[in-house]
């Protein structure tokens, strides 16, 4: 990279800080639009209300549907003492071009 793109890259910290503050106003607005209402950004709630506190056990799934990918986590926790290492489950799959542009209605 040339000095000169370099430099334009460089941003003082006040436009580093507005930066943030437009990024965080706009999350709030994609997490808070309404019928009728418009957001650059589209959100949606995650529904996570506390922090783990370390004494979690049991087993867990995880769902992530991208653009093109669905992947599938299942996590096993052993109680806190046991000694066990998570056990960790992935599976990816494909989101086909049919699913992602139809109806949405079942066949």
């Amino acid at each position: 990279m040339d000095a000169m793109t370099e430099a334009h890259l460089l941003l003082p910290i006040e436009a580093c800080e507005a930066l943030c503050a437009g990024i965080q106003a706009a999350m709030v607005q994609g997490l808070s639009t309404g019928p009728g209402q418009e957001s650059d950004l589209k959100m949606l709630p995650s529904f996570v209300t506390n922090f783990p506190k370390g004494g979690e056990q049991g087993s867990f799934i995880a769902l992530d549907l991208g653009g093109t990918n669905l992947r599938v986590l299942h996590v096993e926790l052993a109680p806190p003492g046991g000694g066990g290492v998570p056990k960790v489950r992935a599976k990816s799959f494909t989101v086909s071009e049919a699913l992602m542009t139809g109806t949405g209605e079942l066949p």
